[in-house]
């Protein structure tokens, strides 16, 4: 799994480097703990901005989903991790977070 140092926060990616020197499983099973924190404050970020009404990076790609959740809107929050949703004013309702297909099995 390849990952853009640019978007570590440095203090991290510093301590990361210090991981790796002393050893490689420690290294691994800590870089696992990273990845899941930056994939929360990504989550995170993103119903904030779903809540604020604030512009969302369109790589993200809002679209409705089709089958059962007619109605609702997904979003990607990663390549094949998408949370469905649905705005009722003044309410945003989170319906499911998962992969395509645990969202569209019957």
């Amino acid at each position: 799994m390849a990952i853009d140092v640019n978007k570590i926060p440095k203090n991290i990616y510093q301590i990361l480097i210090l991981i790796k020197c002393c050893k490689a499983k420690l290294f691994c099973a800590v870089l696992h703990v990273v990845i899941a924190i930056l994939n929360h404050l990504l989550l995170k970020d993103i119903i904030k901005r779903l809540q604020e009404k604030k512009p969302i990076d369109p790589i993200h790609d809002i679209h409705p989903p089709h089958g059962p959740l007619l109605g609702y809107k997904a979003i990607h929050i990663k390549s094949d991790w998408i949370l469905v949703f649905k705005i009722e004013e003044p309410f945003l309702i989170l319906v499911m977070l998962g992969t395509h297909s645990q969202a569209y099995e019957k």
